[in-house]
């Protein structure tokens, strides 16, 4: 059962298929008999072929929305200045990638390889950057400034409530930019500045 050919995603039937094909029956068979909406959340969360997305050459958002993490994307080139001020050019060549894959892919949110590149490279930016944070933040105010905590938990309101048709899903996405943009100035301030 291909995702195209499938009428309504609204109560996760598409999705339980899908992990169906896959093997996964034990942790299909506990959705279905779970009326708790946070587990088909979970499952729409890591689902990266949702219909939803799948429409050709038709954007996530309208341009009056999706510029505002457009222009979110590209301050991440100020952690990029920072790192590289600091002469820590390879946090600053990673900051600055990222701004410009992230800019890149939404200034016209399609799906395609810049949507690929895009979630690819957020993750790896994502994984750098928590390791020098856990191996260069331990001041206390740091700790609880950096402590990823809170990115990823408006990261995954930002995909819970997409898949939920939420309109303000955008907006969560958006906080969560700036929860990355302060997370890399801590970052790069306590690697530079020895701040430990």
């Amino acid at each position: 059962m291909s995702f195209r050919e499938s009428r309504s995603c609204d109560d996760g039937t598409i999705i339980l298929s899908r992990l169906d094909s896959l093997g996964v029956a034990p942790l299909v068979k506990l959705v279905r008999k779970s009326k708790n909406k946070k587990y088909k959340t979970f499952f729409l969360f890591f689902n990266k072929n949702n219909p939803r997305e799948m429409q050709e050459n038709t954007p996530l958002l309208p341009w009056n929305k999706c510029r505002y993490l457009t222009h979110t994307s590209i301050l991440f080139m100020f952690p990029a200045i920072y790192s590289y001020s600091c002469r820590l050019y390879f946090l600053a060549f990673v900051a600055c990638l990222t701004s410009i894959i992230s800019a890149n892919f939404w200034r016209n949110p399609v799906p395609g390889i810049r949507r690929d590149v895009h979630l690819v490279y957020s993750k790896l930016s994502f994984v750098i950057f928590l390791c020098n944070g856990v191996y260069y933040v331990r001041s206390v105010p740091y700790i609880f400034f950096v402590c990823p905590t809170l990115g990823v938990y408006v990261f995954y309101l930002s995909n819970a409530t997409y898949y939920m048709k939420k309109e303000y899903w955008w907006k969560y996405h958006l906080i969560f930019h700036g929860t990355v943009l302060a997370t890399q100035l801590a970052i790069i301030q306590s690697k530079a500045h020895g701040v430990r």
